[in-house]
């Protein structure tokens, strides 16, 4: 992949040339010094990609017959993904975002595997990220893999996993994989239909909405990484939230001190992307805030977003009579009950958060916003856990003050209902 930082200079990122390459302009050409001599006896194409990028592409990658190249938005990337599913096509994707390439593998129109050349991606620092495993264990494991011994089956002999734990983080991979293809704005892709999956693993959930859900969480990070500045400050709130030990926890060790976005995101190793996604977690979790920020909006008028902007306002609207309830009886709301609630429904894959009072933040509505305004189904979706909210938080009400209390707040949200 070749950034340009000017007009005349470019610099070339590139998962499988070690070596340093520069491209400079000579009138209407570009040239390439510092190629390994093999590289120059093959035939390349260079194709404009994105506002400031060029993709440079050796020809013949894919045979005509059996597969096609895309460059693609990734909003048309899932719409595509989509259709192979309903095609129910065999084969398998490479994927290039520009920070290393990917492989999703289908059968039948089904996702059944994933693969990634990015050690962010690997079982091991996925299981890490997200809680399963410690570092150590982590270390420990990673020196006890061979040739012939995967890191899985070192993590279940070693007893630090049981099968089934494996195979649900199998499945958490794949989801991280695929998830991460999201939070770029364009990619580049190509087909082969002869390729196929080394393993194959079953989502429950259907192909079809496990993809909506990890577009939805791209839209819901790109929100994110569009709203923070590499100056932007970050200030700790809730470490507690953190538990000591876990990613989470060791990344607020990075913040002793005040410190920038752009200072947090080179204290971390990760690829930077998700490093920017561990930031959006804490915050969603309320462990930090950044400060600082663009405010993003969405026409609210689109007329895909009538329903589930009822429930919305209805959740809102039932929210701040909750809490005033409570206020006048000179007790607090238990929103920890109700975050509970939320993080039931973040399982497999972030869908949204509260923010400090309660209701839904900034980031998770602009998303939602997004994804029911353009993708079939996803109102629903939405609608089922918003409405669930605000019944548990009537239920709530009831159990903590009265029920003449609860149905006067289920009375008075009655309206968005019709």
């Amino acid at each position: 992949m070749i950034s340009r930082h000017s007009v005349d200079v470019f610099k070339i990122r590139s998962s499988s040339m070690t070596n340093q390459l520069k491209v400079t302009r000579e009138k209407d050409s570009l040239v390439i010094s510092g190629m390994k001599n093999a590289l120059l006896e093959e035939n390349w194409s260079v194709a404009s990609f994105k506002e400031d990028y060029l993709f440079a592409r050796k020809n013949g990658l894919t045979n005509a017959d059996t597969g096609g190249a895309c460059f693609s938005s990734v909003d048309g990337f899932v719409d595509f993904l989509s259709g192979i599913h309903f095609r129910r096509w065999d084969g398998g994707i490479l994927i290039d975002t520009g920070f290393g390439r990917k492989k999703l593998f289908f059968r039948d129109g089904e996702l059944v595997f994933a693969s990634s050349d990015l050690i962010d991606d690997r079982l091991g620092e996925v299981c890490y990220r997200r809680g399963i495993i410690t570092l150590d264990a982590l270390t420990e494991s990673a020196t006890k893999v061979t040739r012939s011994l995967k890191f899985g089956q070192v993590l279940v002999r070693s007893k630090l996993m049981t099968d089934f734990q494996l195979w649900n983080a199998l499945k958490d991979q794949i989801r991280h994989i695929v998830k991460s293809l999201f939070m770029f704005d364009h990619i580049y892709f190509e087909l082969d239909a002869k390729l196929r999956a080394p393993a194959e693993v079953v989502f429950t959930e259907g192909t079809l909405p496990l993809l909506e859900a990890c577009y939805g969480y791209g839209s819901m990070y790109r929100s994110f990484a569009d709203t923070i500045k590499p100056s932007s400050w970050i200030r700790l709130m809730n470490p507690e939230r953190a538990e000591p030990g876990t990613f989470l926890g060791d990344l607020i060790g990075f913040m002793t001190k005040r410190i920038t976005v752009e200072e947090f995101a080179t204290q971390s190793k990760l690829q930077s992307t998700n490093i920017i996604a561990a930031l959006m977690d804490l915050v969603n979790r309320g462990v930090c805030v950044v400060e600082d920020v663009k405010q993003r909006t969405f026409d609210e008028r689109h007329p895909k977003l009538f329903g589930v902007r009822k429930f919305v306002k209805a959740y809102e609207s039932a929210l701040k009579l909750a809490i005033k309830a409570f206020e006048d009886e000179k007790r607090i709301l238990p929103l920890n009950e109700l975050r509970s609630l939320v993080d039931s429904f973040n399982v497999d894959m972030p869908v949204f958060f509260l923010d400090a009072v309660g209701n839904i933040s900034a980031e998770s509505l602009y998303s939602i916003y997004s994804q029911c305004a353009y993708i079939k189904g996803r109102s629903e979706y939405f609608e089922i856990r918003i409405k669930s909210m605000i019944e548990f938080l009537v239920q709530i009400t009831g159990d903590h003050l009265s029920d003449i209390v609860g149905k006067q707040i289920r009375d008075s949200i009655r309206d968005y209902y019709s």
